[in-house]
């Protein structure tokens, strides 16, 4: 560009210029911090905003940028926690010891939630017990055991967890019997008489201490089993030996023989109770054609009014012995 002066001498002065021209520059940038931004002559900035700072560009011109700040807030807390035996915790996975743990999460605004856990840890504690009885044992929710076996109850114990204990049950099934191991003590004049049980100490009212005993008379036996706090009796009786009652197999109604009625004989009434008594006569075809209540019965072979020669017929007789015992008695008799 020229310019024309006048100089001194009133003549004209002719400038030129030769002229560069820079220029400014605006420029915007966002950022996003944690709690502070560091930026120039603004320092550590804590808070949300617009921040402007000035450079010299290429031209040697102003640069001016204008920062759009977003700060967000990181978080800290505290929590408690009570365990037993283990607790599992993010990155720390299974703790068994109590200690302070911190973890660090991301909280809304995208900044660290730093939480501290406090942790304390208890000891869950196993322990075994033994027990014996019969009949039955009361064990906490189990009720009435009745089978050996193993069986646990948890406890809580003096830091809050588990004390398990495992009872080691041993049951004794106390019933106790009496059995004969003789067939016929009225055959045979003596019985062997042994004790059923699984308890292992035997007192007998004869004073004897083995599991079988010989006895000779007839009579009440009792026993007494016991192993530790079980007991059991059990009583065995040797009944009287009875006489057998002989009835006659055939009868003469109206003939010379002895037996002209079917009856019991007079000497084996007084083995027969006079309660409970019943006989009955049946024919070949199974008609019942005789009955009676009374020991004292006698039956001529009569049948509707007649007497049928040559026929057999079959009784049967219900009775109780002199000792309240019930018998029954069957057999057949001829009329002739």
């Amino acid at each position: 560009f020229a310019h024309t002066f006048t100089n001194a001498s009133s003549c004209d002065s002719v400038v030129t210029l030769h002229l560069t021209i820079g220029h400014t520059n605006y420029g915007d940038t966002t950022a996003f911090a944690c709690d502070r931004f560091d930026w120039y002559e603004h320092g550590n900035i804590t808070a949300s905003g617009e921040f402007a700072h000035t450079f010299t560009n290429a031209s040697g011109c102003d640069s001016v940028v204008t920062l759009h700040l977003t700060v967000g807030h990181s978080n800290y807390g505290d929590t408690t926690a009570f365990a037993c035996d283990r607790f599992d915790w993010y990155e720390h996975g299974n703790i068994t010891a109590s200690g302070v743990f911190v973890h660090t999460f991301t909280n809304s605004s995208g900044c660290d939630s730093v939480v501290t856990l406090h942790l304390t840890i208890g000891h869950t504690n196993y322990g075994d017990t033994t027990a014996f009885a019969c009949d039955r044992f009361d064990w906490y929710e189990h009720g009435n055991i009745t089978a050996s076996g193993e069986f646990a109850h948890t406890f809580t114990n003096a830091s809050s967890c588990d004390s398990v204990v495992t009872l080691h049950f041993t049951y004794l099934d106390p019933a106790t019997n009496i059995i004969s191991m003789t067939h016929n003590f009225c055959d045979d004049g003596s019985a062997v008489l042994m004790v059923e049980s699984n308890l292992e100490n035997y007192v007998w009212s004869t004073g004897e201490t083995t599991p079988a005993i010989t006895v000779y008379e007839e009579g009440l036996y009792t026993v007494t089993a016991t192993q530790g706090v079980c007991e059991r009796e059990a009583s065995f009786t040797i009944q009287p030996c009875e006489h057998e009652i002989l009835l006659p197999n055939a009868i003469s109604p109206n003939g010379a023989v002895e037996n002209h009625f079917f009856r019991i004989p007079d000497s084996h009434l007084e083995l027969i109770s006079d309660y409970d008594f019943s006989v009955y006569i049946y024919n070949r075809l199974g008609t019942l054609v005789f009955s009676s209540t009374s020991k004292y019965f006698q039956w001529d072979g009569t049948v509707n009014g007649n007497i049928h020669h040559e026929a057999i017929y079959n009784y049967v007789i219900y009775y109780r012995n002199k000792y309240e015992l019930p018998r029954k008695l069957t057999g057949s008799v001829l009329v002739l």
